[in-house]
């Protein structure tokens, strides 16, 4: 009689392994964006910024799966969140 392992399945968190999608928007961002071009997603390699045309679409989206290289995922979303952190600064003080 031969014995044979078990293997483990790990099944994925997201509904695609290199597509965005709606499940994976930042919360918080994206009730204070308000339905912006760019938004916010996570993924189990943090988070990143995409084009909202690439959610849900059947599409890999380039952001996320080529985005985690040589740092452009880190240096785009920090970018990005420095913009919007300047946008919302001259809005609350009536400058924007």
């Amino acid at each position: 009689m031969k014995y044979t392992k078990k293997q483990n399945v790990v099944k994925a968190k997201f509904p695609s392994e290199f597509g965005s999608h709606t499940v994976m928007l930042d919360a918080e961002y994206e009730a204070a964006n308000e339905g912006g071009d760019d938004v916010v997603c996570r993924d189990d390699r943090g988070s990143y910024v995409t084009d909202r045309r690439s959610l849900d679409n059947g599409l890999a989206d380039f952001e996320r799966f080529v985005g985690g290289g040589g740092g452009r995922r880190t240096e785009r979303l920090s970018d990005f969140m420095e913009d919007w952190n300047d946008e919302t600064e001259e809005i609350m003080e009536g400058t924007g």
